[in-house]
């Protein structure tokens, strides 16, 4: 099967569409019950994430591989940052733990679309 396709049906599987993007379903009743709820939803994205990258990356080799680990490390230091900056309002509160977490989660399913699209 061509990698690509391959990558493809990983990203398919694994990531939501843009219908799905903002989507935070919780049956937490408490800020402690939402927060977990939050940060077991950013688990699952960034496991997603990870197979995407993982299965991208076995694909490339030499400096297509070193360019593509240094885009990773840029684009999580980005994602720190942005979320951080998403989330300052609520820096003293309960909330924010979940604001950033849910933050986090949205960008790694964004950044697994991106990386899931075929460059060749």
């Amino acid at each position: 099967m061509d990698k690509l396709l391959v990558l493809a049906l990983l990203a398919l599987g694994s990531v939501a569409g843009p219908a799905q993007a903002s989507t935070f379903r919780c049956n937490g009743l408490t800020q402690l019950e939402m927060n977990v709820c939050a940060a077991e939803e950013l688990l699952a994205r960034e496991a997603s994430l990870e197979r995407i990258a993982r299965s991208l990356r076995a694909m490339l080799e030499g400096e297509e591989r070193a360019g593509f680990d240094r885009s990773q490390l840029a684009w999580s230091a980005f994602r720190a940052a942005e979320c951080e900056r998403r989330a300052y309002a609520s820096r003293s509160g309960s909330i924010h733990a979940m604001e950033r977490a849910l933050c986090l989660a949205e960008l790694a399913r964004e950044r697994g679309v991106v990386l899931a699209r075929p460059t060749r």
